[in-house]
């Protein structure tokens, strides 16, 4: 009887697992973990999903601070993001995080106006006003940029917004990071 007990807990357990995103942020110091999420696998200029936080310049009876979702350049140190209508940067030498996961195979980009099953999450990557930040992607030119869509578009721009060139670039169309099991 213990065993069929326990049998059926681990079942269960395993069960439940699956339908939980495996995706953690990693302490950034220069190097690329084997396990990082690239925000692009085909490309040779590879760009990854980062993370970092900003004391909040706006709604601070909301929130203290921000985390935002970033870009982050393989061989740089530093990631960039975009914030209060401008671009700004993390700290080199710590606050900055890169998106990892166990099954990076599970992950993958649609488009934001795609049908996608009900087994299948959008990716938080950060949070403003308490309200959370999917991770997104635009192209412009031949240039890869990740950024955010915020969750709640009542208050805020249902566009994909990216740092660029010191400012923000705004995207109608673009792609959010799901995570399907």
């Amino acid at each position: 009887m213990k065993a069929v007990i326990v049998l059926f807990l681990f079942l269960r357990c395993y069960a439940s697992t699956e339908s939980v995103e495996d995706y953690y942020w990693r302490d950034f110091k220069g190097l690329v973990p084997s396990d990082a999420i690239p925000s692009d696998s085909q490309s040779e200029d590879t760009v990854y999903i980062g993370q970092f936080s900003v004391v909040a310049e706006y709604n601070v009876d909301v929130a203290n601070l921000h985390t935002l979702v970033a870009t982050l350049y393989k061989g740089k140190h530093r990631a960039i993001a975009a914030y209060n209508g401008r671009t700004v940067y993390s700290n080199e030498t710590s606050n900055l995080k890169i998106l990892c996961a166990g099954s990076t195979y599970r992950y993958s980009w649609k488009s934001q106006n795609s049908l996608f099953s009900p087994n299948c999450r959008f990716v938080i990557g950060g949070y403003e006003d308490n309200v959370p930040l999917y991770v997104g992607r635009g192209v412009k030119g031949k240039e890869k940029l990740v950024g955010k869509v915020y969750s709640d578009s009542s208050f805020h721009d249902a566009k994909l917004t990216v740092p660029y060139q010191g400012g923000e670039e705004k995207f109608d169309s673009y792609e959010i990071l799901t995570y399907c099991v």
